[in-house]
């Protein structure tokens, strides 16, 4: 199966543009994922960091947030907001998502 990586190679390159770039990594996802008003799609590409902004215990499972990143066309709607992902999601499993490396 081809997987279309632009959108989101495109929405890191200008997150790097912005400064606005942390240690996002692009991701597959391996199972459905839904929030009170999100749902993400198995196979979904998405970016994803480690569990920013979470207390987690030693013990717990690894966590990351994940966010959909958004294409070029609507990146440069949202230009002066320096928007380029939307809808995250904090705390999802790490094992649902599989990292891509470009």
């Amino acid at each position: 199966m081809m997987i279309d990586l632009t959108i989101a190679t495109n929405c890191i390159d200008v997150m790097k543009g912005y400064g606005t770039f942390r240690d996002h990594r692009i991701g597959r996802l391996c199972r459905d994922v839904s929030g009170s008003a999100v749902l993400y799609r198995e196979d979904e590409i998405v970016l994803f960091t480690e569990g920013r902004g979470m207390v987690v215990e030693q013990e717990q499972p690894a966590r990351v947030t994940i966010e959909r990143p958004l294409a070029p066309a609507e990146i440069e709607k949202q230009k002066r907001f320096r928007l380029t992902t939307v809808l995250s999601m904090i705390g999802v499993p790490e094992e649902y998502v599989e990292e891509i490396r470009v």
